[in-house]
């Protein structure tokens, strides 16, 4: 029978108050709470019981992915209102579990949950009864919430930050308190929603102010909108996530198109030069992944510890290739085939981010032999232990000077320590782009000395990994190093025996058969001397 949340409570305190062990599962379905008991035979085997416990929990999953599923004994025969707030927690981490979120960030909502969980006993019955109208009450809080939660620190392992929680739930209180208070604003949450636009940039649909038009753009959300209750009635903003990035305010019309536009066009130009440079300075081709780029029947295995690819088709736009698509899969129920769950866990092989996805985006595990040449990259850098990182690239040794290679003497100066600076570094040259060095041009601080200390290694060549040039560390920058050509070896005997010119051959002889044309005219001049002289003839007469 349908009924609202506190009716379905009602009736399972009895089960609490007794502590049964009858399962029962809690649905929604249609806007109507509904109790779901489990018909089992009891007098089965364990193994077959829990098998049909599972494939029931599963159907009821199809009506309601965010169903959850309790005993009375897991409430300790606690209150009514302890039983309340501890259902609607099981609730959201069954829609965090199971939830594909595309690409907001699933620190934030990790965050957001565990503060709910521990704090729960501080957020008003008002913020509860509010949120369980919406078949996704976590999103909905992700949308209202305009504090970030998450603890970058983490150093006394909350992921959470507990300075922000009274901030927090003041914020979303207030919040929804104009919300019931103005009810025609329709919230995003009660909406059909499309997970491939639910990303880090969150489109605040709950302001009352009324919005012409937006475009989320590489993780900006810029958008052109009119307030009636302002002079200034028309305005653009650029919100990354919790950041406003611009406002700006105008009672004209055209001038807010113009400036609307003229944002989208910044955006799109530092786009364009962030692609550049991570294809000059990293080598990253922008390539988009298929199914082609998978192994054979990669899209059902066990995607935990491997590398996939997310369906470009599940992304927006801008993050439609290879940077965005490389997962490195690390948990979540949907990581494994044939679970309930639906939530593939992992961080982006290019960027670190942490990301979740529906396993039903995911196209397989990727065939590391077709990656594109930056992930192979990437992928070195994580298993060679010979790899270092310095101002934000990773080289590696490459070789150690040769003899005479750097330190030729000063031509002229009698002092031996003097060396030719010109002959040192006429195959080295200023990388702008790598831009290491402590002059004002450079873009990382450049110290020799930690470089080294970074490497570990005498070598005084390094390969970059992400451009794949040679670079050689001197006192002020790290300078480009161009290889010169290396001089052919010298041969064998046997290969001099084997390479020797037939007779008639225009080839020039090797050393050893001029040492012996030499020896054969010195014997011939020899027998010349001692052979008597040839009187010359002039029109046929001895002269």
């Amino acid at each position: 029978m349908a009924k609202d949340f506190s009716g379905v409570i009602n009736e399972i305190m009895p089960l609490v108050e007794s502590g049964s062990d009858l399962p029962f599962a809690i649905t929604r379905e249609d806007g109507n709470w509904n109790i779901n008991y489990f018909a089992l035979n009891t007098t089965a085997e364990p193994d077959e019981i829990k098998a049909q416990a599972e494939k029931f929990l599963a159907f009821l999953r199809e009506k309601d992915p965010y169903t959850v599923r309790h005993t009375g004994e897991d409430f300790a025969k606690g209150s009514f209102p302890y039983v309340y707030d501890k259902v609607f927690c099981a609730r959201l981490r069954a829609e965090y579990e199971a939830g594909a979120f595309g690409r907001a960030s699933s620190d934030e909502l990790n965050a957001l949950i565990n503060a709910v969980e521990d704090y729960i006993g501080s957020i008003s019955q008002q913020t509860i009864d509010y949120l369980l109208e919406f078949d996704q009450p976590l999103r909905a809080l992700y949308e209202l919430n305009p504090i970030p939660l998450y603890n970058r620190d983490n150093s006394d392992g909350e992921p959470y930050n507990d300075d922000k929680i009274n901030d927090f739930i003041e914020a979303v209180e207030s919040k929804i308190t104009e919300l019931i208070e103005r009810p025609n604003v329709e919230p995003a949450a009660r909406q059909e929603s499309d997970n491939r636009a639910f990303s880090d940039a969150k489109v605040n649909e709950y302001d009352p102010r009324h919005i012409i038009t937006s475009l989320l753009l590489n993780g900006v959300d810029i958008e052109l909108g009119e307030d009636t209750e302002n002079p200034l009635s028309f305005y653009v903003e650029s919100n990354r996530g919790y950041d406003n990035l611009f406002s700006f305010r105008t009672d004209n019309y055209p001038e807010a198109i113009k400036t609307y536009t003229s944002q989208i066009l910044d955006h799109v130009y530092e786009m364009s030069l962030d692609r550049e440079d991570k294809a000059v300075t990293r080598g990253v081709d922008f390539v988009k992944l298929t199914d082609e780029h998978c192994l054979p029947d990669g899209k059902n295995a066990d995607f935990t510890g491997k590398l996939i690819i997310v369906d470009a088709n599940s992304l927006l736009p801008e993050y439609r290739s290879s940077t965005s698509q490389l997962v490195e899969c690390s948990h979540g129920n949907g990581a494994r085939p044939g679970a309930i769950g639906r939530s593939v866990f992992g961080t982006e092989l290019f960027s670190g981010a942490s990301v979740v996805y529906d396993r039903s985006n995911i196209l397989g595990i990727a065939d590391e032999s077709r990656l594109p040449q930056w992930a192979k990259v990437k992928l070195e850098i994580q298993r060679d232990p010979a790899v270092f990182e310095y101002g934000g690239f990773h080289f590696k040794p490459y070789r150690q000077f040769q003899k005479g290679e750097v330190d030729k003497p000063l031509k002229g100066d009698s002092r031996p320590w003097k060396t030719d600076a010109a002959y040192a570094m006429r195959n080295m040259s200023s990388d702008r782009s790598l831009a290491i060095s402590s002059y004002d041009w450079g873009k990382t601080d450049y110290s020799h000395d930690k470089l080294y200390a970074a490497a570990n290694s005498e070598a005084d060549i390094f390969m970059c990994l992400e451009n794949g040039r040679l670079y050689v560390p001197c006192a002020n920058e790290l300078f480009q190093y161009t290889e010169p050509p290396q001089k052919e070896q010298a041969k064998t005997a046997a290969d001099r025996h084997k390479d020797k010119p037939r007779e008639g051959s225009a080839e020039k002889p090797d050393f050893l058969a001029k040492i012996n044309d030499n020896k054969q005219k010195v014997e011939r001049d020899k027998s010349n001397a001692d052979a008597p002289a040839q009187k010359k003839k002039r029109d046929g007469q001895e002269v």
